[in-house]
């Protein structure tokens, strides 16, 4: 394989990984989460970014598989219409504090959303809709 052949390749390559198109989820399959707490602080597992703009009819979203550090309980974030934080890029930095706060639930109806096409988990997990927060002391 010649070079020019190789630059076609991987250009054709990255612009094919960049128009991933995203995939419709149902949140009918899952739980919702009622926060009782002001605050769950959480460690995050893994993110699943989704940074289309949404429109007033299609609501993306980035996804944040998150466990509360307190019940150990696995839990579905979804933050829609928003571009991910540098802080909740993979790798995840450790020492980074992150809560969900009660503050910033979105209380809306929402039953479908646009996530990621690489979005994989199963519906055996509560979710809820809101903002990840990086917590600064």
């Amino acid at each position: 394989m010649n070079k020019v052949t190789k630059i076609i390749l991987m250009t054709v390559l990255m612009a094919s990984c960049k128009n991933e198109k995203p995939l419709k989820l149902s949140l009918k399959k899952y739980s919702r989460l009622v926060l009782k707490e002001d605050r769950i602080y959480v460690a995050l597992l893994k993110s699943f970014k989704n940074d289309i703009p949404c429109q007033s009819y299609i609501k993306n979203a980035n996804v944040y598989l998150c466990k509360d550090i307190h019940s150990n309980d696995t839990i579905l974030l979804f933050e829609p219409c928003t571009k991910m934080p540098g802080f909740a890029s993979d790798p995840y930095d450790q020492d980074v504090d992150l809560a969900i706060e009660k503050d910033f639930i979105v209380n809306d109806t929402i039953v479908e959303l646009m996530v990621s096409s690489n979005f994989d988990v199963k519906p055996k997990y509560k979710y809820i809709i809101g903002t990840l927060t990086q917590l600064l002391y």
